[in-house]
């Protein structure tokens, strides 16, 4: 029996935390060794409303090198995925919270795309979390 989640997950960071003012992508993360991946975008302080947001999109790739938005069937519960979003932080609720994005597409590199509209001044932070590992270690 497993005693420790360390064996049944496997984290990295995607965007060490920074303030963000621009449109952006985060690293990507390989997720090739598992069968899950919840992103956790962690927002600081900002007056996020209909005019300043950030609008939060999943994107994937086979060769981490050309990137697409994920579809529908890709990501869990997208907000506006006519346009690729699957979470936008447009109100004040948004701010200091952490929101997780959940990636459900079968492609190796997945990365997180932040597209400012208006003026954005916000610490961002972005955590992968990769869980159901192919191969579990042996105790």
């Amino acid at each position: 029996m497993l005693k420790s989640l360390m064996a049944k997950l496997g984290f990295g960071s995607m965007l060490a935390p920074v303030v963000v003012t621009a449109t952006g992508n985060s690293s990507s993360v390989d997720v090739k060794d598992y069968g899950a991946l919840c992103v956790l975008v962690h927002a600081g302080a900002m007056a996020f409303d209909g005019s300043n947001l950030l609008d939060l999109k999943l994107q994937h790739s086979d060769d981490d090198s050309t990137f697409t938005d994920c579809a529908a069937d890709d990501v869990f519960e997208g907000e506006d995925m006519a346009n690729g979003i699957v979470k936008k932080l447009d109100a004040a609720g948004d701010a200091d919270k952490v929101h997780p994005l959940f990636y459900l597409g079968n492609k190796q590199y997945v990365r997180v795309r932040y597209e400012e509209t208006g003026t954005v001044s916000v610490a961002l932070g972005i955590t992968a979390v990769k869980g159901h590992p192919k191969a579990l270690p042996q105790n």
